[in-house]
């Protein structure tokens, strides 16, 4: 997948969303993802937005519900992350019990 940089080009991305299939399908190695997330993080265009956009297009929020949950969950750890942008990162270690 590329990931072109012209806001023309994002926005003809956009257009292409199936929150239907990405509902489907997203979790499998060839799953029908938007290739959006690189804007996001980035500001380029909001959760808000691509929602909207799905919306305007015809699809139903009850039909596309795994589709809109992940906005919404992007934007809560979004909002987390920076909200504790000022603690130092850590390093989770996972220790398992030794099997002898």
């Amino acid at each position: 997948m590329t990931f072109p940089t012209s806001y023309a080009d994002v926005l003809e991305r956009l257009e292409c969303i199936d929150p239907i299939e990405y509902g489907r399908t997203r979790n499998y190695i060839d799953g029908a993802v938007t290739g959006l997330s690189p804007y996001v993080s980035r500001g380029m265009i909001s959760t808000k937005q691509i929602l909207q956009r799905v919306l305007d297009r015809g699809f139903r929020i009850e039909q596309i519900e795994t589709f809109a949950k992940k906005l919404c969950w992007r934007d809560h750890f979004q909002h987390i992350d920076f909200s504790n942008a000022h603690h130092p990162r850590t390093i989770i270690t996972l220790t398992y019990p030794s099997t002898k």
